[in-house]
């Protein structure tokens, strides 16, 4: 399970030294505690999450070997090893066995074991359980050792937190002095104020004695003078200045208990200042031996400092030389990006482009759907149409049927008339006129043509087929009893044959729009416009 997933971001889930048995197929097995960083990760394709464990030692720098478990390949793991929780409780069940490693790690026969093989060649850490019938191989993980690349990141990440506990140390240190200089102020400042108070309470006590003494030396001093001026004075007076003398002497004695029970008040807060000075000094003491140590540490640190500033140096070297290829990187990016922005705006005009076509074809759309709307309705008036024509068509063989009726009553009454007038005419005169007879009127229509053009459709051409005005041919064919024939043709047709009744025979035009001619449109959308009938 190669580490291919790009990360977003990752929480830490457990981080600690878990004993490990390491074994290689060019050294002895030996026993190593290595240090196991578990994290939860969100990545890249699909925002995925992934597991990642990564084993490193302390006392190797340059032993690192890392795991990738995304979702997918936990299916896979699962299926392969049997497991039977799902992936988000996957972490917690691998942490307990951890933990479990690091309890039985202080035994002499420890149930958990974590193993570390590489004799196969990829790396695999499995952690068994020991039990008095067997060894059961709990989880077996492949992991995949670290390149030169992420043995970089690795130590400059390691770098960095160094940099940043080292800072971290000396912002402490820093700390710790200022706050001890602050202790062995106050302490100096506390050291002065008991200085004054027991100076002041040496001089308040001189002072008080220098008082009372005062105080007794004059108040002898006027008891002997009154004794003096008053030697003559009765036994009375004596005894009244003996008894005023003892009341001040009284009250002298008790303002003396007052005065000594201050002095011992004084004592005692100079007493409990003494302690507090010597706690005060055993604390400085006590943190003046924890800076020498803090400044012990320092120097350690200082040390271990400049070896890897050495190492961050050549890591920097190291850094600058990847620079210059991720300069080479970024150009080329640079370059693949106006490229794309070049297939952006090319993009954008096609997609301008397919928009107008959008147009045009939903204009298109529009427009064929009004041609359907009228192909809809001429086909309607074509239908229409064909029911006219096919009215005049059975009015057209109702008219040839009476026609053939009307032309052999012609032919009897000719040859009844032919009878009667033998007497009085000329057998060539009857024969020219029963054949001009039989010419112009008993001639049946050899045909029956109806076209509608364009502009010409349903009612208009059953109007039209009304108003026709035959002239002369019409005047010869209502004669023949044509007259119903002649009144159904459309207006076009009878105009020619008005135009045609000047001829000398009167028929012709008539006969020839009989005749069949080839139809200037016979179709419209599919359905027939004219209909050619056939003659009787």
């Amino acid at each position: 399970m190669p580490a291919t997933c790009e990360w977003q971001e990752h929480e830490d889930i457990f981080h600690g030294a878990v004993p490990v048995i390491l074994k290689s197929a060019d050294r002895e097995d030996r026993s190593s505690s290595l240090t196991v960083a578990i994290t939860h990760s969100t990545g890249q394709p699909r925002n995925q999450k992934v597991l990642r464990v990564q084993l490193t030692d302390e006392s190797d720098a340059f032993l690192l070997y890392t795991l990738e478990i995304s979702e997918d390949d936990f299916h896979s793991l699962k299926t392969e090893q049997n497991i039977l929780v799902d992936f988000l409780t996957f972490p917690s069940k691998v942490i307990e066995l951890l933990r479990q490693c690091q309890s039985s790690a202080a035994e002499d026969h420890p149930r958990f074991v974590a193993v570390l093989s590489t004799q196969s060649g990829q790396p695999m850490l499995t952690i068994t359980e020991t039990n008095p019938f067997r060894q059961l191989a709990h989880l077996a993980l492949r992991f995949v050792a670290g390149n030169d690349a992420a043995i970089k990141r690795y130590l400059a990440g390691r770098v960095t937190e160094y940099k940043a506990q080292l800072l971290t140390t000396s912002e402490e240190l820093r700390e710790r002095t200022a706050q001890l200089q602050a202790t062995a102020e106050r302490a100096a400042s506390q050291a002065e104020q008991l200085r004054n108070i027991g100076d002041e309470h040496a001089r308040e006590l001189h002072e008080r004695d220098v008082r009372h003494a005062g105080l007794l030396n004059a108040s002898r001093e006027a008891a002997v003078a009154a004794q003096q001026e008053q030697a003559s004075a009765s036994e009375e007076a004596r005894q009244r200045l003996l008894d005023r003398s003892e009341a001040e002497l009284r009250e002298l004695r008790r303002s003396e208990a007052e005065a000594r029970a201050r002095v011992g008040e004084l004592t005692s807060s100079t007493h409990e200042l003494s302690l507090r000075q010597r706690e005060t000094a055993s604390r400085l003491q006590g943190a003046e031996q924890e800076v020498g140590l803090l400044r012990q540490e320092a120097t350690g640190l200082r040390e271990e400092n400049a070896r890897l500033s050495a190492r961050v140096h050549a890591l920097e070297k190291a850094l600058s030389a990847r620079d210059v290829e991720l300069a080479a990187a970024s150009q080329a990016a640079s370059d693949k990006e106006t490229l794309l922005a070049q297939m952006g705006c090319a993009r954008e005009a096609a997609a301008e482009s397919k928009r107008q076509l959008e147009d045009s074809l939903a204009m298109y759309k529009e427009g064929h759907s009004r041609l359907q709307e009228q192909l809809r309705l001429s086909a309607q008036e074509i239908t229409k149409g064909n029911s006219i024509i096919a009215k005049l068509q059975g009015d057209s063989r109702e008219l040839k049927a009476k026609l053939k009726l009307k032309a052999q009553q012609l032919l009897q009454q000719g040859s009844s008339t032919e009878a009667a007038d033998s007497a009085g005419a000329t057998p060539a005169a009857a024969t020219a006129a029963a054949a001009t007879l039989t010419k112009h009127e008993t001639k049946p229509p050899v045909a029956t043509r109806l076209n509608f053009d364009n502009t010409t459709h349903g009612a208009d051409a059953e109007a039209t087929a009304k108003m026709y005005v035959p002239g002369a041919a019409l005047a010869s064919l209502r004669s023949r009893a044509g007259l119903a024939l002649a009144e159904s043709l459309p207006s076009a047709d009878r105009a020619r044959i008005g135009a045609a009744g000047a001829d000398s025979t009167g028929g012709s035009a008539f006969a020839e729009y009989l005749a069949p001619s080839s139809p200037r449109q016979t179709s419209y959308g599919g359905v027939p416009l004219g209909t050619t009938l056939g003659t009787a």
